[in-house]
């Protein structure tokens, strides 16, 4: 057996050295485990998988695979929009970013149900809550959807929905205040019979003026808010409605 170049062994062990960190962190999407690089940290191994992937067209198929791995494990659909529509369908609840009239955040839940025509939220909350306050004197709101943790295999690539979104207050004489009361009574139950009796019970309309979808690493998609089957993909095409 031939003698080994002491050049290809300094070859060999440099591209053992860049490869290494590239499969570690593949391997911590794919399987939820977090692995250290042996020569860089995982968010330097991170940084030099996007800067190769901007010079190598066939490495975001490794990306891609990964991908599809993840979603075999956590029932997620390949495509984006199907799983956008199918994320916004299993949510419930939403967190609220709100800002009191000092300029101090502010952050809480409420339940919600949807406008099927534009795709505004609606929520009913107490006037004993601060954040309807906040919600009563600001034009803006900040609104979150997240999955589950005990439906996340990676914690770091959480599957989530941020809206900014415009304001409005429903007066309980606008004929909109019953029909969406109605809407938390069908997806809620009786507590909604108890609720909306209580006078000091508001609804606030929440209009997405502008959203971000974020289904795994590099699938961060723009929504676009006037067009519910369209998402820009961030550095990338957009995804149409299938």
């Amino acid at each position: 057996m031939g003698t080994i170049h002491p050049c290809c062994k300094i070859s060999r062990w440099h591209s053992h050295r860049a490869m290494n960190p590239l499969r570690r962190f593949a391997a911590a999407f794919t399987t939820g485990v977090h692995t250290t690089p042996r020569y860089s940290s995982a968010g330097s191994a991170c940084l030099q998988y996007t800067s190769l992937q901007r010079r190598a067209p066939n490495l975001p198929r490794v990306r891609t695979h990964g991908a599809r791995l993840l979603a075999m494990q956590t029932g997620e659909s390949d495509d984006p929009q199907t799983t956008f529509r199918t994320f916004l369908a299993s949510r419930k609840s939403l967190v609220l970013a709100t800002t009191s009239d000092g300029g101090e955040a502010h952050a809480s839940t409420a339940p919600f149900v949807r406008d099927g025509a534009d795709g505004a939220f609606y929520v009913m909350v107490s006037g004993l809550s601060a954040h309807t306050g906040h919600l009563a004197r600001s034009a803006r709101v900040g609104v979150l959807l997240v999955a589950d943790e005990s439906e996340t295999t990676q914690l770091f690539a959480r599957t989530r929905a941020s809206f900014d979104c415009d304001v409005a207050l429903i007066p309980r004489s606008d004929t909109t205040w019953n029909e969406v009361a109605d809407k938390f009574a069908a997806q809620f139950g009786g507590i909604v019979g108890v609720l909306r009796d209580l006078q000091d019970f508001c609804i606030f309309r929440l209009a997405p003026t502008k959203g971000r979808f974020v289904m795994g690493f590099a699938k961060a998609y723009d929504v676009d808010t006037k067009d519910w089957g369209r998402l820009v993909h961030v550095g990338g095409p957009s995804e149409q409605a299938k």
